[in-house]
């Protein structure tokens, strides 16, 4: 009896917890900065309500019981109704690209397990963005020039740490934003990637936002997401990806904004999200999806999954994308227009 009093004590006091966090996290993301910090965590909600779900159901505790199945369902609801379902149409000889995004960690020094990776898998990827880039990491990557020989940008800078591998010529290559360094992170970059049968070519966007472990942070977060949103928006083309560590779950409105008005497809490529954060984490019940790959319209995802995070406390993201491939005529007058420029 007493054991039965305790184990229901606990369950209450769980529950008022729970409810607390996730109304705040529900509705008030955009009042607060730890609010919307709280609604990265929908599953953990959806998983703690099932956990403390018997203890109100032997001691018949109906309104708790209640309680617990309406956070579930509305937790798994967020997390269903915050990705895309795209169809996967069958096309007749299409260009296949594989994109990666790795954050690598800067304090991660496990160099040769990165380029093993690389080159284990140089027949499968075809772009590689990589953040937290340093100059020792660069170094190390000079091993895997001749797998993707095309690179942004050349030079490590003071306030960027991205860096783009490609296997496909690089064209129309820029930063895009400014920062300061320390404080605003670094600015996002624009690469198109000349993929055999594209004529135009495939724009990658990247970026790495601030990390929102304060208020200012949080803000800055959300500054680069919203000028990145605007200079992809500008960006007519329907062969369009947008890739990074962007510190932001999609169940935040300001990922969702993001996402809206650039006109990005968010595709969970499986039944459930894949959790990239934190690698540390004990259980993957804990990690939460902080990286992504967002594409537009042009692209067919066909699957998604995450690799080993090489000792880094993110894990990689590989999504593989399916394209139309264009006719001969389109790709002849493309390459005459090249040769006049």
């Amino acid at each position: 009896m007493i054991f039965k009093i305790i184990i229901l004590v606990i369950a209450n006091t769980v529950l008022s917890v729970l409810a607390i966090l996730f109304l705040a996290g529900q509705f008030a993301p955009l009042f607060h900065w730890i609010a919307d910090i709280l609604s990265h965590f929908q599953l953990q909600y959806a998983l703690a309500s099932l956990v403390i779900a018997p203890a109100f159901m032997i001691n018949k505790k109906y309104i708790q019981l209640f309680l617990c199945a309406l956070i579930c369902i509305a937790a798994l609801s967020n997390i269903y109704f915050s990705y895309d379902r795209s169809k996967v149409e069958q096309t007749e000889n299409p260009v296949h690209l594989t994109v990666v995004q790795y954050n690598r960690l800067h304090s991660n020094h496990d160099y040769d397990a990165m380029v093993a990776w690389l080159k284990n898998y140089k027949d499968d990827f075809d772009v590689v963005n990589i953040q937290e880039i340093t100059s020792r990491s660069k170094r190390a990557l000079a091993e895997v020039t001749e797998e993707y020989p095309y690179r942004y940008p050349e030079l490590v800078r003071t306030y960027s740490d991205l860096y783009i591998l490609s296997k496909h010529p690089l064209k129309d290559t820029r930063f895009i934003g400014t920062s300061t360094p320390g404080r605003f992170g670094p600015p996002g970059i624009h690469v198109k990637v000349m993929a055999p049968g594209i004529a135009e070519g495939v724009s990658v966007y990247s970026l790495h936002t601030q990390s929102p472990k304060k208020w200012w942070r949080h803000a800055v977060r959300n500054q680069q997401l919203e000028f990145m949103a605007r200079a992809i928006a500008a960006n007519t083309s329907d062969k369009l990806i947008f890739l990074g560590d962007w510190n932001v779950a999609p169940y935040s409105p300001y990922f969702k904004s993001m996402k809206n008005g650039a006109d990005l497809v968010n595709d969970m490529g499986g039944l459930l999200p894949i959790p990239t954060w934190s690698a540390d984490a004990v259980l993957p019940i804990f990690q939460i999806p902080i990286d992504h790959i967002l594409h537009r319209k042009g692209l067919r995802l066909t699957s998604k999954e995450r690799a080993s995070p090489m000792g880094s406390d993110h894990y990689p993201v590989i999504a593989h994308f399916e394209m139309e491939r264009d006719a001969p005529s389109t790709m002849i007058e493309s390459k005459a227009q090249q040769i006049s420029e």
